[in-house]
C-alpha cells in the first residue's frame, strides 16, 4: 500500500485502513472520496462523503477506511500548545504503527468487512 502525505493532507487508496491513537480533538475533513471512520468504544461508524467533517472525540484508536481513492486533511485541536510540526508528528505517528502487521492481516480484514 502507498500513503501519500504532504503537511497535514494525505491520499489513501481505495481499501486502506488507517489507523490512529489518541488523537482527541483531531478533525478530519474529506476533499475528496468517502471515509468510514470507527473509534474505539464509540457505536457511532459514520461515513463520511467528500465536503464532510469529523471531530474525534476520544482518545485510543481510531481506524480510517477508504471505500474509494480518498483524499483527508487533519486540523490540529483547537488551543494545542505544542508547535505544529511536534503535535501533527504526535497524531500521524500512529498512522504507520498499523503498517507492521497489515501485511498478514490485511485478507483477513477486507473479507470480515467486505460490503
Amino acid at each position: 500500500m502507498k500513503l501519500c502525505m504532504e503537511s497535514n493532507r494525505f491520499e489513501m487508496q481505495a481499501g486502506q485502513t488507517l489507523e490512529l491513537r489518541n488523537g482527541k480533538g483531531v478533525r478530519l475533513e474529506v476533499l475528496s472520496g468517502e471515509l468510514w471512520v470507527t473509534q474505539q468504544g464509540d457505536r457511532r461508524d459514520p461515513v463520511i462523503e467528500t465536503g464532510g467533517e469529523f471531530a474525534i472525540d476520544r482518545d485510543g484508536l481510531t481506524l480510517l477506511h477508504a471505500f474509494q481513492p480518498t483524499l483527508v486533511t487533519v486540523q490540529e485541536p483547537a488551543g494545542s500548545r505544542a508547535p505544529a510540526t511536534t503535535s501533527w508528528k504526535k497524531v500521524v505517528s500512529g498512522l504507520f504503527g498499523y503498517f507492521g502487521e497489515l501485511g498478514m492481516r490485511r485478507a483477513a480484514w477486507r473479507n470480515a468487512y467486505r460490503i
